[in-house]
């Protein structure tokens, strides 16, 4: 747990999202990087933005923050620690998914093959590293999202397996540690609307022009997707219970961590409508330590779920008898 509140605190992530927004010239105003912060669950975005404005990182002018792009980067020497944590995740998998060859064999060599770490117990997905075919898919998206190309694919439904043609711009990968699932997030200009698909799901991407659609508009569609109730989850911290929580629920947008007695924790997050199957899923693995309090339309959807399971249960011992 060290390291997830040491990599995932929310003035960090705060602070990558504002770099990454500023590249190429790009501005962003102060009202802007308040609601960003908001987002983030921070109640306000100076105590993040003052280090980068102190070391001219980014500058300030008429009430927006831009990027300084004459400041010195900083080039400080990776300690021991760092390289061993490095060394760690260059051992996973999905490693070689994001990095050209000969630059995972130069930070393989940089690293040295630390094995420090090699005593902690790994948690294993339920589920093996995709195969050549699934990682050449993966790359052409990643080159595609970096382009900004809007992209022409086959798709497949839960609810349909006949593959369907379309096109949209991808604009980002999510990928579950919990299963080793990857999740592709398009925006249709036509629909004017985001769709969140398995990547098993999309066929045969094919990258097309370069899209104008301004990221503003995307990020609106995605709001009109946020539920305004969030997931209200009361947990008994036993076995592992909050930790898997966490995993399960990595990327959704927490809010609220507290403890409401001695053998009760409340934890608290925004969803996406296209999320609710998924979370309702998930729900079901953390088991009897973990009670869904809210909102009330998942909680119809659990219920639901589980009467299903029940009435097939119920059917199939009636078939055996």
């Amino acid at each position: 747990m060290n390291l997830f509140h040491k990599y995932y605190n929310r003035a960090f992530l705060l602070a990558l999202e504002l770099l990454a927004r500023l590249q190429g010239g790009q501005t962003i105003s102060v009202r802007e990087a308040f609601e960003l912060a908001r987002k983030k669950g921070l109640t306000e975005a100076d105590s993040v933005i003052k280090p980068l404005l102190d070391y001219e990182i980014v500058q300030r002018a008429d009430n927006r923050y831009y990027l300084n792009l004459n400041y010195r980067k900083l080039r400080l020497p990776m300690q021991q620690t760092e390289k061993q944590w490095l060394s760690y995740m260059l051992a996973m998998p999905e490693a070689r998914l994001l990095l050209e060859e000969n630059l995972y064999d130069r930070l393989s060599e940089f690293c040295g093959g630390s094995d420090s770490f090699d005593a902690i117990q790994r948690y294993t997905p339920h589920a093996a590293p995709c195969g050549l075919q699934e990682q050449e898919k993966i790359r052409t998206l990643l080159r595609a999202i970096r382009g900004r190309q809007n992209i022409r694919y086959r798709f497949r439904t839960r609810d349909d397996k006949t593959p369907q043609t379309a096109s949209a711009l991808p604009w980002k990968l999510e990928y579950s540690a919990f299963d080793r699932r990857w999740w592709l997030i398009l925006y249709s200009e036509e629909q004017d609307r985001t769709i969140k698909a398995k990547l098993e799901n999309i066929l045969e991407p094919e990258p097309m022009q370069t899209s104008d659609v301004p990221e503003e508009k995307i990020e609106q569609a995605m709001e009109r997707l946020l539920m305004p109730e969030p997931v209200r989850l009361a947990v008994k911290p036993e076995k592992g219970a909050i930790e898997r929580c966490f995993l399960v629920f990595e990327n959704q947008q927490f809010e609220e961590t507290r403890q409401i007695s001695h053998d009760m924790v409340h934890l608290s997050f925004r969803w996406y409508r296209f999320d609710a199957h998924e979370i309702v899923r998930r729900l079901l693995y953390l088991g009897p330590m973990v009670q869904l309090q809210g909102p009330k339309v998942l909680q119809e959807e659990l219920a639901a779920v589980l009467r299903k399971a029940l009435s097939e249960n119920t059917e199939t011992r009636g078939n055996i008898q």
